[in-house]
């Protein structure tokens, strides 16, 4: 029979040979975005990711896929040598949890290690907390990746371990990683991990949260993880798990399955968030000359879009586009708590010229004060890079418009739920969205799009506007 030995982030495999043949057969992917990487077109590698190693006693893998492994060796015995920490049962918070919040805490209990699935403006923060207080250990680390939601978080825990909380990255000069508590840049602990710094304080680490957790594909994150060999506690907060099985299984390979996970349905049902109300509007902005000239520009065929191909079409029709840029600027034109998303620089400065609106991004020097004048009102229209999708609280939106196309229900998600914080007498969140009816790329990722609205159940409202109607405020 196969057995398991797990301990820590790893664990080893043994069995018979046909077993260890299919082990690597579970555990052995074809990489679909390795196109688009230097050393795939160049012949050095085939594209194939193998999710073990192989080592003298047997095949090592990241302990968090054991799950995944029992789904297909019903019978495996799983010998678990972890050490256990000690629950605070009578922890308290200064704020009240919500139902969900509540069971969410009680999953970590249980599971102890694992993802924790709940929509942008859920409240993933105090659940964060939560685990904090809930468990009684030597050092704890919260690991975030935005300068943002350093502040954010790090101000939140200082409100409930005074005195007790440190800071790790984002340039400001006062790293603190000795606190009981510690708040941390993955990229700056990443390159702690390259230099060999701390390694002793990463071993102390008994409880571990990592924020926005969907990036742990990356290998940025999984080092910074493995540094910490003695946490106890290991939890992800995401909104959305990867759907693709090779990046799902990268992050669940780091911290286990999924143990608990609220659909955004039910927060609008419990009238912990609004809904969402989405308007697509439809207009006649393609350019068929332009596409043709796109087309002899670059080599592409229909079934296989390189990343050139979708960067220049980008360009073409979102970025540079005259006539959908200038419907956009007279959406938002005299309407308060408008946020912009768009993905590039440079639409985002068109925009800004064009309406009048600020617009920030990652290197804004000013984006904290305008964060601020923001959600106190005295600025009615923000257009903003993708900084603010991701965890960054920011109320006071009423409308958010999604200039710029793409397909991610991930980021979809996190864009519309920008919007979608309870406030007084707000009943709903107004989606600005646009229909590309071409090219084919841009047209397949609305229709992506539409097919996520409807599946979340989110109402859509389909807006023509024609020729001359287009860029002078007529819908």
């Amino acid at each position: 029979m196969s057995q398991v030995i797990c301990k820590g982030n790893w664990a080893l495999f043994k069995g018979s040979d046909a077993e260890i043949e299919k082990f690597k057969s579970l555990l052995t992917f074809r990489d679909s975005s390795a196109v688009y990487t230097k050393l795939y077109r160049r012949g050095i590698w085939n594209g194939v990711v193998k999710l073990y190693k192989e080592t003298m006693k047997g095949l090592m893998f990241r302990s968090g896929l054991i799950g995944y492994l029992k789904e297909n060796f019903p019978d495996i015995e799983v010998i678990d040598v972890e050490r256990k920490l000690e629950v605070n049962e009578g922890f308290v918070l200064p704020v009240k949890l919500r139902e969900y919040q509540f069971n969410a805490l009680k999953a970590v209990k249980e599971k102890v290690k694992g993802i924790i699935s709940i929509p942008t403006s859920g409240g993933k923060t105090w659940i964060a907390v939560g685990i904090f207080k809930m468990f009684k250990g030597q050092k704890y680390l919260y690991l975030v990746h935005r300068v943002e939601l350093l502040w954010q978080v790090s101000a939140l825990l200082e409100e409930v371990f005074p005195g007790e909380v440190g800071r790790v990255g984002g340039n400001l000069g006062e790293d603190d990683f000795s606190k009981k508590y510690v708040v941390g840049m993955v990229q700056m602990l990443y390159s702690w991990v390259r230099q060999k710094r701390g390694l002793e304080e990463f071993k102390k680490i008994d409880v571990l949260v990592v924020d926005e957790c969907h990036h742990i594909v990356g290998k940025t994150y999984r080092e910074v993880i493995d540094a910490c060999e003695n946490v106890v506690v290991k939890i992800g907060l995401t909104g959305t798990v990867p759907n693709d099985l090779l990046d799902a299984l990268r992050v669940k390979g780091v911290l286990g399955d999924v143990i608990y996970e609220v659909p955004v349905e039910e927060l609008v049902k419990g009238g912990y968030v609004v809904g969402p109300y989405v308007y697509m509007y439809k207009g006649d902005w393609f350019n068929q000359e332009e596409f043709e000239r796109l087309k002899s520009k670059i080599n592409w065929t229909k079934f296989d879009f390189t990343r050139e191909y979708w960067e220049a079409v980008k360009e073409m029709f979102i970025v540079r586009n005259e006539k959908r840029n200038r419907l956009i600027v007279d959406l938002i034109k005299g309407r308060k708590g408008v946020l912009v998303i768009v993905d590039m620089i440079e639409h985002g400065k068109r925009l800004s010229e064009m309406s009048g609106c600020k617009f920030v991004w990652a290197d804004s020097e000013d984006r904290f004060e305008v964060f601020k004048k923001f959600k106190k009102g005295e600025i009615d229209c923000l257009i903003s890079s993708p900084i603010l999708e991701e965890g960054v609280d920011v109320s006071g939106i009423e409308v958010v418009v999604l200039a710029s196309g793409g397909k991610s229900k991930r980021k979809l998600l996190q864009r519309i739920g920008r919007g979608m914080r309870l406030a007084e007498g707000k009943t709903k969140v107004e989606i600005i969205d646009f229909y590309d009816e071409a090219p084919p790329l841009l047209k397949k990722h609305t229709k992506e799009r539409i097919s996520v609205y409807k599946k979340m159940g989110f109402p859509v409202d389909v807006k023509e506007v024609r020729n001359e109607s287009l860029g002078k405020n007529k819908v």
